[in-house]
């Protein structure tokens, strides 16, 4: 299972407070996939710095949770049948 989540796209999630609408969209490197209320899921290539993502966020708000999200086994099934 770990090889196979290692394998799948890195999703980081992240809720501000403050933050206007539509901030995650202009982060390069990345694509949100879920936004909702406060809270994002971004899909995170993997040649971006994770603190540049940060850097990006705090300028927009603060910060109320930033952690790397682990892929459901549906979204592993969908990756691999997909890929």
């Amino acid at each position: 299972m770990e090889e196979l989540r290692g394998r799948t796209t890195r999703r980081l999630e992240i809720a501000l407070e403050g933050a206007p609408a539509g901030w995650a969209s202009a982060v390069a490197g990345t694509r949100v996939v879920e936004a909702r209320h406060n809270r994002y899921t971004l899909e995170v290539e993997e040649q971006v710095p994770v603190r540049e993502i940060l850097s990006a966020a705090q300028t927009h708000g603060d910060i109320v949770h930033f952690a790397w999200r682990e892929s459901s086994l549906t979204e592993i099934f969908r990756e691999a049948v997909t890929a």
